[in-house]
């Protein structure tokens, strides 16, 4: 349904800017009496050269995300943060592109464990904006955010509001999100008490083959957990 809506608001955008270009289109021709060969060129120009320059635009902060990204799995975030920060105020109206950073600079902040910041990004996010794969991310990364900055009440009531989405996705997905789905039902049962629950559910994800990061993440929640009393 959200994606409907995306598409139906875009194709309205499209139209309008149709309209308004057939507009200026003909005020242009009639006021000054240009040949319609050079109309003709000039707008399809206009089209392609704008065309060209938003698609450069989205390869080009791909680009410096997917080499930035490094940063984040060496555990360099604060390279990562003097990359991508800047950026945010360079691309325009690129909102996935946006989103994408934003999310990112919310999980470099909470790597160096600096949760004021990792909460204002990615509370920053329009959730209605996301696309399907952006969205999936989001809904997991905002509770485990909450969590490691204390607010316990707050990533419970996001866990509890997106728990069907989670068991959903764990049927069907496989790959590091599901490894940090994994993460927040631990964190939920700490939340709830069931440290046992937690303990037992740590040892299963500890079979797993983890990347040095995921394994980093489940050593800081296994010492949070065996803590507990």
């Amino acid at each position: 349904m959200n994606s409907f809506k995306k598409n139906i608001k875009f194709l309205i955008y499209c139209v309008v800017i149709g309209i308004i270009g057939g507009i200026i289109y003909a005020l242009i021709k009639y006021f000054f009496d240009i040949p319609d060969d050079f109309m003709y060129t000039f707008t399809y120009s206009f089209v392609f050269i704008y065309i060209a320059l938003y698609f450069s635009q989205n390869f080009y902060y791909i680009h410096k995300l997917k080499k930035a990204s490094h940063h984040i799995e060496n555990f360099e975030s604060e390279k990562y943060i003097e990359e991508i920060e800047p950026c945010l105020k360079k691309v325009g109206r690129l909102k996935n592109i946006k989103n994408l950073m934003k999310l990112d600079l919310s999980v470099a902040y909470l790597e160096i464990k600096n949760y004021k910041k990792a909460i204002e990004f990615i509370e920053s996010i329009d959730e209605s904006k996301l696309d399907r794969t952006l969205l999936s991310f989001y809904r997991v990364n905002m509770p485990i955010i909450y969590f490691y900055a204390g607010k316990f009440d707050k990533s419970k009531e996001l866990y509890d509001k997106n728990i069907y989405f989670y068991i959903e996705y764990a049927t069907s997905k496989k790959g590091d999100l599901l490894k940090s789905i994994q993460i927040l039902h631990i964190m939920n049962d700490f939340i709830e008490n069931k440290i046992l629950d937690a303990k037992n559910k740590i040892l299963e994800l500890e079979k797993i083959d983890l990347s040095p990061r995921f394994k980093k993440s489940v050593d800081e929640l296994k010492d949070i957990v065996y803590k507990k009393k």
